[in-house]
């Protein structure tokens, strides 16, 4: 059956992310004491995004998580801020809609958790790489 068929790829792409995705926790950088991860995933819907994003939160809690992804060609952004964050002015939905830029794109959302699309792939590393800069400005 088609259905059954479809559900076990997209089951096993998921476990294939999350796996990927542990060993990129083990880079977690920290800027004012402050865990954060800006990381890459190849080929990952919004959904896949968030639940990382999860993955992140369940193991840190405080810090910034930003997973990006391309999905059918368009770029994805997804960032997490931990609520004793959000009490200290970061916000994802500002962060996310700033990064967003660099891949002709934008979003927003709740101050802890926001999405971001865009029209071109090729700014997804630079967008991820912002996330750095951008937290060291709000941290000063």
């Amino acid at each position: 059956d088609l259905d059954e068929s479809r559900k076990q790829v997209f089951a096993l792409r998921e476990k294939q992310l999350r796996s990927e995705f542990i060993e990129k926790l083990s880079a977690v950088k920290s800027i004012n004491n402050t865990p954060f991860i800006s990381a890459r995933v190849e080929d990952a819907n919004a959904d896949n995004l968030r639940q990382l994003a999860d993955l992140f939160r369940q193991k840190y809690s405080s810090g910034v998580v930003v997973v990006g992804s391309t999905y059918e060609g368009n770029p994805v952004l997804v960032a997490g801020v931990s609520e004793d964050l959000v009490k200290k002015g970061l916000h994802a939905g500002d962060m996310v809609k700033t990064i967003a830029r660099e891949v002709d794109g934008g979003g927003g959302g709740k101050p802890t958790l926001a999405q971001a699309g865009g029209k071109n792939p090729l700014g997804l590393d630079n967008a991820l790489k912002m996330v750095e800069t951008y937290l060291k400005t709000k941290f000063e």
